[in-house]
C-alpha cells in the first residue's frame, strides 16, 4: 500500500522519486499458496457452505479465477456461454474484457444457479453489492469453520492456484490470457 501511494505521489508530480521503490511486497516473501482441490472440496460441502452464491463465487475464484470482487460486480447471465463453452469478464484491472473456457468445474454449477436465477440479470446479484473486506471475512469464517488453515491473500491465491494450474496444462500464454495478466507477470507472480 504504501509503494502504491508513493507510486500515486510520483504520477501526479507531486513528487520527483518514491521512497518506497525498494519495499517488498507480500507476493515477493513467500506468501503464495497453492489450494488444492480437496481443500475447495472441504470448503463447498453442505455441512459447512448452505449459501449458494458465496459457493458459486468460490468456484468462480478459484476454477476461473476471476478478481474478487472486481470482476464479479459486472458478471450478468448473458457473459455465460454455456453452447459455446466461454465467459466473457469485464476485466476491471485493464478495462477491457477476456473469454475464459466454461471448465467443467464450472460448468454444472452455473447451469443450476441460472435455473434458480430468477429475474436478475447478474450471476452474483447480492455478493457483487458487498465490500471486498466482508467478502474475504466470511471466507475467513468459513476456513477456520472447516478446521483449515488459513492460507494468505484469501481470494488472490484461489485465482493465483487456478493460474498455476492453467500454466501447466495449457501454457503461459493461454493461461495469461484466461487471467488476465502479462506472460511476465505470470511467471513472477505465480
Amino acid at each position: 500500500h504504501v509503494r502504491q501511494f508513493f507510486a500515486w505521489l510520483v504520477d501526479r508530480r507531486v513528487v520527483d522519486e518514491s521512497p518506497a521503490r525498494g519495499l517488498i511486497t507480500s507476493s515477493e516473501v513467500g506468501t503464495k499458496h497453492f489450494i488444492d482441490r480437496a481443500t475447495i472440496d472441504r470448503l463447498l460441502e453442505p455441512s459447512a457452505l448452505a449459501d449458494s452464491e458465496f459457493q458459486l463465487l468460490i468456484l468462480l475464484a478459484r476454477y476461473a479465477g476471476l478478481r474478487i470482487p472486481s470482476e464479479i460486480r459486472t458478471l450478468r447471465w448473458s457473459d455465460i456461454d454455456r453452447d459455446q463453452k466461454r465467459i466473457t469478464i469485464q476485466d476491471a484491472k485493464r478495462q477491457c474484457t477476456r473469454e475464459v473456457p466454461l471448465f467443467p468445474e464450472l460448468a454444472e454449477v452455473l447451469g443450476q444457479s441460472a435455473s434458480a436465477a430468477g429475474s436478475s440479470d447478474f450471476v452474483l446479484p447480492t455478493l457483487a453489492t458487498l465490500p471486498a473486506a466482508t467478502l474475504s471475512s466470511r471466507l475467513q469464517s468459513l476456513i477456520e469453520s472447516c478446521g483449515i488453515k488459513p492460507w494468505p491473500r484469501l481470494w488472490h491465491s484461489l485465482r493465483a492456484t487456478r493460474e498455476t494450474e492453467l500454466v501447466d496444462q495449457f501454457g503461459i500464454k493461454a493461461a495469461s490470457t484466461w487471467i488476465g495478466n502479462s506472460e511476465a507477470v505470470a511467471a513472477k507472480s505465480y
